[in-house]
């Protein structure tokens, strides 16, 4: 008997990854955790250091992340502080966030790539204050990496793929945190529209009950 799922067996018979969602749980890298996305395909790793016969699919095809600009990944520039709350967002590169491996990654079907791509223009070209373009600030609450992931994801049609509960359980986050984003890509595997992948170092919820407790884990 076939112990696949139907989304895996879909992407794995040719059916187009329309993106994937990476997250770190707290971290060297990440002392608060990170969530971030590549959208249309799955990446291709170039550098040396990082075995790319390791993807889960290898038979898709994937892209150069020297070429692309698929990739979304959202950090904050702590030295440039804007306001009280906020500082300046930077936007990182998939080699550069790679240094540390993923602990999950998210493969998912069934959301419009186009409108996702649309969206990721929109936060790359920030917003204009007056005749100044500025990039889009960093807020740990409201405009985090988590919160970019979401935007385009909802822009990709994730709405969609929810039944009611879920609906309301995600859909109108106003705080999201890269455990959040895992959680909602756990409702797309359980509804066949994702395939989930645990990367072995992954931390354990019981060994970090304090990150547990504060939602990061």
């Amino acid at each position: 008997m076939d112990s696949r799922t139907k989304a895996e067996s879909e992407i794995l018979a040719g059916r187009p990854v329309d993106a994937v969602v990476y997250i770190w749980y707290p971290c060297r890298s990440f002392p608060f955790g990170h969530a971030s996305i590549y959208i249309g395909g799955v990446p291709q790793y170039p550098w040396h250091d990082f075995n790319s016969d390791n993807s889960y699919f290898p038979n898709t095809p994937q892209h150069s992340a020297r070429t692309d600009d698929n990739y979304m990944s959202f950090l904050a520039e702590p030295d440039i502080p804007r306001g009280t709350l906020s500082c300046a967002g930077a936007l990182n590169s998939l080699q550069a966030d790679f240094v540390a491996p993923p602990h999950l990654e998210y493969y998912l079907i069934g959301l419009d790539v186009e409108k996702m791509q649309q969206q990721k223009r929109e936060i790359y070209n920030g917003k204009m204050y007056g005749n100044r373009r500025m990039s889009h600030s960093y807020n740990f609450i409201n405009k985090n990496c988590a919160t970019m992931v979401a935007k385009i994801l909802k822009a990709g049609g994730v709405e969609n793929l929810l039944n009611l509960v879920q609906r309301i359980g995600y859909t109108k986050n106003i705080y999201w945190t890269p455990k959040d984003i895992a959680q909602l890509c756990n409702e797309l595997r359980n509804n066949d529209n994702a395939v989930k992948v645990r990367a072995q170092d992954c931390p354990d919820k019981l060994k970090s009950p304090f990150k547990t407790l504060m939602g990061f884990r």
